[in-house]
């Protein structure tokens, strides 16, 4: 369970809490109102809960909770042309927080595959509706880790580097 307290008289003003196995492993202030939380599951037969790509976001009083990321996270769409969240068979990793940009974080989207493939991409993802906005660059080796660095010459976004 994830508890918001207020800093003046440590009364609760919110928070997020899973049900069943799930519970909330690390989390991320993406802005002033908005928690982005990794969900993770408590299996029987492991002493830690496991961690399966899946995102949550919350505002922090509780309101506005919504997975915008994981296989979970999908929403049906028929004969639309506004563009919905998808399910994502995929790990997320949270590469920045883009504190300059109140509705998007940058993400690693490793896919889940039957065939060895582990070619992470850079995706902008936005935290309240759980869009995958724009995709940054694609690694070129399997399991490569992500770091950004800030840049006014790139229209916003901080370059990756692949390490």
């Amino acid at each position: 369970m994830l508890v918001v307290l207020d800093r003046k008289t440590l009364k609760p003003v919110g928070g997020s809490q899973f049900p069943g196995e799930y519970e909330v492993g690390n989390y991320r202030w993406v802005n002033n109102e908005r928690v982005v939380i990794n969900m993770v599951k408590r299996l029987p037969w492991l002493e830690t809960p496991e961690y399966f790509g899946e995102l949550y976001a919350v505002n922090y009083d509780g309101s506005k909770g919504l997975m915008i990321y994981g296989y979970q996270a999908g929403e049906m769409q028929t004969g639309s042309m506004i563009k919905k969240k998808q399910s994502t068979h995929g790990w997320a990793e949270i590469i920045d927080t883009l504190p300059e940009d109140e509705k998007h974080i940058l993400i690693s989207s490793t896919p889940m595959s039957n065939t060895g493939e582990r070619l992470a991409t850079v995706y902008k993802l936005n935290v309240n509706t759980g869009i995958l906005k724009r995709k940054v660059t694609k690694a070129p080796v399997s399991h490569a880790k992500f770091l950004t660095e800030r840049s006014e010459n790139l229209g916003g976004l901080p370059p990756c580097w692949i390490v």
